[in-house]
């Protein structure tokens, strides 16, 4: 028997080394050799599953007639399958209305959890308002909130805070760049490339209600987009929610 085995396995490697050789020698002939074997296994492989394919069909259109017990199982087997498709088809369009694409709801996780740490206070001279870091030494916020202040401050949530080196605005489309000397990688929630939202998709926007008037994290609400807006007396323009802000909340960032 153990003899059997051995010579079953000798008689084996002996097909592999004749076939490796003919394949590869004349080394010349190994590219040719290499797409022609290629492409002849594969239309094999083509020609068999299309076989399989008409075989399977064939079975499962003559399957329910060979019995009533067939006939019955196979009743069940559509009634369920029938059920299933219908079922994915509202998943599928709940998964629409509610995200937008299923691409933005397997990358909605963690969102809240994001925004809420890239989000800073921000303190100028008679206002107070959010700001959140677009890069990992830049915060954004509106110009208003910083306009009458050279020094403004930049609070974190743990209470420290930091005034930038630098300072970029823009009157007009009522924003301004904050530029630190330290670098936060961890607190960055980047602006898109791209910019787009279905009806009624849902959004969240994080911020510091009251500015410093009250103590703790950001707060999280929740909403849904309504439009895009633009205005003859504005260079930019609007994403309208239904997400009601209050004051301190105007400068905070959409997920």
């Amino acid at each position: 028997m153990a003899n059997l085995k051995i010579n079953k396995w000798k008689n084996l490697l002996s097909v592999l080394k004749a076939y490796f050789k003919r394949l590869l020698f004349p080394i010349y002939l190994f590219p040719t050799k290499l797409l022609t074997y290629s492409t002849y296994y594969f239309l094999k492989f083509l020609i068999k599953l299309l076989f399989a394919l008409v075989g399977l069909i064939i079975d499962c259109i003559i399957f329910p007639f060979k019995s009533l017990k067939n006939f019955l199982k196979s009743l069940v087997y559509l009634i369920v399958a029938v059920y299933l498709f219908f079922s994915l088809l509202v998943i599928g369009d709940y998964m629409t209305r509610q995200y937008g694409s299923w691409a933005k709801f397997f990358c909605g996780a963690g969102v809240s959890d994001k925004l809420k740490k890239s989000v800073v206070r921000i303190v100028g001279g008679n206002m107070e308002g959010s700001g959140f870091f677009i890069s990992e030494n830049q915060v954004l916020t509106n110009f208003h909130v910083i306009a009458d202040e050279p020094s403004p401050k930049i609070i974190f949530p743990d209470g420290k805070f930091i005034t930038p080196s630098r300072i970029i605005g823009d009157a007009d489309a009522d924003l301004a760049l904050l530029f630190v000397d330290d670098k936060y990688p961890d607190l960055v929630y980047p602006l898109p490339d791209q910019i787009s939202f279905s009806d009624n998709e849902p959004l969240l926007s994080a911020g510091y209600a009251l500015g410093t008037d009250i103590k703790g994290n950001a707060t999280v609400l929740k909403g849904n987009y309504v439009d895009y807006r633009t205005s003859k007396y504005s260079p930019v323009g609007y994403i309208q929610t239904n997400i009601s802000l209050v004051k301190g909340n105007e400068r905070r960032p959409l997920g």
